[in-house]
């Protein structure tokens, strides 16, 4: 039976409890990261140190508040970048993976253990960057369809008519960006469905699709006020390390993503949590067990 036809876990669906709401998702995501607030970071920060240590060997990414610098538009800079883009996107799967498991027993009034949680996350590794790499292409494929959807017709009707000329790319652009919205809510707990479940890249993706289906307003609002939290939280870790250590402007970026990488991280999985329980009727105690 392949994973797509096998039951998503053990155990017998039970009529669903209390609505999807974006306060119940927050409220629980924001007590699992409080309580577990030291661990989380610890593990994050040890998961996210390459990325830390390659990020301050760049000597090209002085801060912009230090005068008289300027960055030198050097080869070896550029791939010293983009191999720090490749090791960020592997390791923040890998957090995810981890942090993801670190939720689950932690919903299951269960001891978070860091060993656990990165052997769990190592053990699903492939798979969630494969999801992440397939649906960040996919959306990446409409915003560039979007974008040339804006210039194309623009440039054909500029010498007509200027009314289609403006109204026309707009369409197009903001349909454009409603398709990869509407994916990108779509797909949000594609990673958790891909640990938890154990299935393949393509079916956590369509998993994810089918629970979120008729609750992608209430995703979309989490989302948006998670985003709102990551840039505030973020900020103000930076601008923080600015202040002590203005050389280092590079690793201080990997070092103030460590809070908002492990908050995100939480919060998609205790929505996949609430998106199974509110629909499906499974409790935390079922959906740790797949991990026994």
């Amino acid at each position: 039976m392949s994973p797509s036809e096998s039951a998503p876990l053990p155990g017998r669906p039970r009529m669903a409890r209390s609505s999807f709401t974006v306060g119940s998702v927050l409220s629980t995501s924001f007590s699992i990261w409080g309580k577990n607030l030291a661990p989380f970071l610890t593990l994050t920060l040890l998961l996210d140190l390459p990325v830390i240590v390659l990020s301050s060997l760049a000597p090209a990414s002085p801060s912009p508040f230090a005068p008289g610098r300027a960055a030198p538009a050097d080869p070896g800079v550029m791939l010293v970048s983009a191999a720090n883009s490749l090791l960020s996107l592997l390791v923040n799967q890998l957090v995810t993976a981890a942090v993801v498991f670190g939720v689950v027993r932690e919903l299951k009034k269960q001891h978070v253990s860091m060993t656990e949680c990165i052997r769990e996350g190592l053990a699903r590794l492939f798979p969630a960057l494969g999801v992440a790499i397939v649906s960040g292409l996919g959306i990446l494929l409409i915003v560039i369809v979007a974008i040339l959807g804006t210039l194309i017709p623009g440039m054909m009707l500029f010498g007509s008519s200027r009314i289609l000329a403006a109204l026309i790319p707009f369409g197009s652009l903001m349909l454009g960006l409603a398709i990869a919205i509407t994916l990108f809510c779509g797909w949000w707990v594609a990673i958790p469905a891909v640990v938890i479940e154990r299935t393949d890249v393509f079916a956590s993706l369509s998993r994810s699709w089918s629970l979120t289906r008729g609750r992608r307003w209430a995703v979309f609002g989490i989302i948006l006020i998670v985003w709102f939290l990551f840039v505030a939280l973020y900020s103000i870790v930076l601008a923080t390390g600015l202040m002590l250590f203005r050389e280092q402007f590079t690793g201080l970026i990997s070092v103030a993503m460590i809070p908002t990488i492990s908050l995100m991280a939480v919060v998609t999985a205790v929505g996949y949590y609430e998106l199974r329980s509110t629909r499906e009727g499974f409790d935390a105690a079922e959906l740790a067990g797949v991990f026994d």
